[in-house]
């Protein structure tokens, strides 16, 4: 049965006669909304069309996926208009405005565009620079310049004009027509640019409505350490898995190398499990007599993504600010604290410290002194965001309130297998895959499910024998569960 009339509740409208009504298209389409880019202005609901925010594709060579960029050109056609109540850009520069005269008088040959916005993360805040390219006309003809100014000293870019470009006029007062010019600017180029976003440290990072990236991390302490993500787009996935879960084999899958495994993926996820508020505050003490592959073991799990592995781990008997330097900048991955010794003497003394202090900032999640780490009174805090393990053969005489938060995996001999330690790389760029598809994952899936996790560490807490020692970690990551 033919449908011929219907009701506009359904959808269907009865056919009109005549010929059909064209509706023109205004010249400039309404602004886009990002937060509701499906509703349209009030005054264009009624009209018959819409719009799509051009967007393109772009396949991510580091992570193996497509994703979506809004493709909005700096070129873009603005609004704003660059004449104002006290300047106005003609031919040849700026000229300020005065007491009604129209041409107004020259006061820089200068014009100014901001191409790109770099942002970026310095651990405690985010620093914000502007690339400005400055146009002007010399002897030789017209030249373009591009400057890097933080965005807080933006209004003091004529003063650096004058000091970085001397071909480059611009006079020492008129401020408030330079500082209306420069208001209009950024009213102008900020909204449409390209923004590029950088991080100090490695690591997860979030900025402000920009998906979480896992970056890698352009302070010079990481300088040597040859930091590398691998491209896992074109490898078999299953292979990956079933490779990197090899390394359980090494201790024959008992309690201790699944800890150690399960810290490993603890460690690259501490970011997106504090978003679903948990949080993993214990240090894994690895303890046992010299020549059972402790450190061998541990080393292939720490900084799974730095090349030079000599600055894989620290030892314990290093001063005390690089023991915070090297434990706060080493993020989202296993830090190895190596070689522990709570015997008589000045280094091992240092050693005890530097334990006690680092125990104490994973349970605290900061150091509250940069160069004094034991002064909690002074200094700023440094956030802790990593899974410390440490390597010893004693004892460890500590406060008991530091003792609660560790987690110790007695190791004897028959622990780790001899013949599967004999080569550690190929373990390391298994692991190295497996930890690169991890972070894949996080960024597509953009959330973690942190039940997998605690029911895991729950499972091995219960099968594998492993009660006392890992009772305090495990009612540290299941208390919010």
């Amino acid at each position: 049965m033919a449908i011929k009339f219907g009701t506009a509740e359904f959808g269907i409208l009865e056919k009109q006669e005549g010929e059909p009504v064209k509706i023109p298209l205004p010249e400039v389409l309404p602004p886009w909304n990002p937060k509701t880019p499906h509703i349209l202005p009030e005054e264009h609901r009624t009209q018959c069309f819409g719009y799509i925010q051009p967007m393109v594709a772009r396949f991510n060579q580091n992570f193996g996926v497509w994703e979506a960029i809004v493709n909005i050109p700096a070129t873009a056609t603005s609004t704003i208009s660059l004449t104002g109540e006290n300047f106005i850009v003609g031919e040849g520069g700026l000229y300020q405005l005065r007491d009604g005269d129209k041409q107004g008088r020259k006061i820089a040959n200068t014009t100014l565009t901001i191409n790109k916005i770099e942002r970026r993360w310095s651990g405690k805040k985010i620093k914000e620079v502007f690339h400005v390219k400055v146009s002007f006309n010399d002897e030789q003809g017209t030249v373009a310049k591009t400057l890097k100014i933080p965005a807080h000293d933006f209004k003091k870019i004529f003063e650096v004009i004058r000091r970085e470009l001397p071909s480059a006029y611009t006079s020492l007062g008129d401020l408030d027509a330079k500082d209306e010019y420069l208001t209009r600017i950024y009213q102008r180029d900020a909204s449409t640019v390209e923004v590029e976003y950088y991080s100090d440290l490695s690591g997860w990072v979030e900025f402000e409505g920009v998906p979480p990236k896992f970056y890698i991390g352009e302070d010079r302490f990481y300088t040597g350490m040859e930091i590398i993500l691998p491209s896992v787009g074109y490898l078999n996935r299953r292979e990956i898995f079933t490779e990197g879960s090899r390394f359980r084999e090494i201790g024959h899958q008992n309690g201790v190398i699944e800890i150690l495994w399960l810290v490993a993926h603890i460690a690259l996820s501490l970011f997106w499990l504090r978003k679903f508020g948990v949080d993993f505050r214990s240090v894994i003490f690895v303890k046992g007599k010299t020549n059972l592959f402790k450190t061998t073991v541990v080393s292939l799990i720490a900084n799974i993504f730095a090349k030079n592995r000599r600055k894989a781990s620290m030892r314990l008997t290093s001063t005390k600010a690089y023991t915070q330097e090297f434990v706060t900048k080493m993020r989202d991955t296993v830090v190895l604290l190596d070689d522990f010794s709570n015997t008589v003497g000045a280094s091992n003394n240092l050693a005890r410290d530097n334990a006690e202090t680092a125990i104490r900032a994973v349970g605290d999640g900061m150091f509250s002194g940069k160069m004094n780490v034991n002064d909690l009174s002074t200094g700023r805090a440094d956030d802790v965001q990593c899974v410390i393990v440490m390597t010893g053969e004693d004892e460890l005489g500590l406060s008991e309130s530091s003792l609660y938060r560790l987690i110790v995996l007695p190791i004897v001999e028959g622990t780790f297998d001899p013949l599967r330690v004999v080569n550690p790389i190929s373990h390391r760029i298994r692991l190295k895959c497996r930890r690169g598809m991890c972070i894949t994952f996080c960024r597509v899936s953009r959330a973690l499910p942190t039940k997998i996790f605690c029911s895991a560490l729950y499972r091995c807490y219960c099968n594998d024998g492993c009660r006392d020692q890992f009772d305090c970690g495990i009612r540290n990551i299941l208390r919010n569960e």
